[in-house]
């Protein structure tokens, strides 16, 4: 029979094991909560923008072309399940096509002057430096139109589809009235080599 004097042992773990649960117990916590938050901030992050219905871009088209010339924002469109089409502002184009340039090759004989332009496989001819090069703007000119005539057919052709690049760029200048300024961006009469050295190619 214990007296109310009896001393009562408590079996109780070491101070520094108590101190390493509850170490443990909070880091557990912490990294519950650390991985609570990642979640929620995954799940809360804005999704890409979803395409429009062709129907929704005919009932605001000025807005939407707005949005994607001057806010410089590429708007995706779907029709049905398959197909999709991106509208793009000229600049954004522009961007896009940056490095791809042309190389014009002038041929200067004693019958007058060629330009071939390797980037189409087209060239002009005429007496005189100035008529040779109209003359490759016509070709230039009625190749883009004839390449996006038959666009699908074109991008087909082996020969013909590493045209595409070049001729939207062209395309562009020309309706920025720019053609001959990307076509020969350097001095009025480029570097020409005589006809015993590169002859012209046959006309395409």
């Amino acid at each position: 029979m214990r007296s109310a004097y009896d001393l009562i042992v408590i079996d109780t773990p070491p101070l520094t094991a108590v101190s390493a649960r509850l170490t443990e117990s909070l880091r557990t916590e912490r990294t519950s909560c650390t991985l609570s938050w990642f979640i929620a901030s995954e799940e809360s992050e804005p999704p890409m923008p979803e395409p429009i219905s062709i129907s929704l871009f005919r009932q605001k088209t000025g807005p939407y072309f707005t949005e994607a010339v001057h806010k410089h924002s590429p708007l995706a469109i779907r029709r049905g399940s398959e197909d999709l089409g991106l509208l793009l502002g000229r600049d954004e184009a522009w961007a896009l096509l940056a490095d791809h340039s042309f190389t014009p090759e002038v041929m200067r004989g004693d019958g007058g002057v060629s330009i071939w332009l390797p980037e189409f496989a087209v060239y002009g001819q005429g007496a005189t430096y100035a008529e040779a090069k109209a003359d490759l703007l016509d070709e230039v000119r009625v190749y883009i139109d004839e390449y996006l005539v038959n666009a699908a057919e074109y991008q087909r052709a082996r020969n013909r589809a590493a045209h595409l690049p070049h001729v939207v760029k062209a395309y562009l200048a020309d309706l920025r009235g720019e053609l001959e300024l990307l076509i020969f961006p350097g001095p009025p009469d480029l570097p020409v080599a005589r006809t015993h050295e590169v002859s012209a190619p046959a006309r395409r």
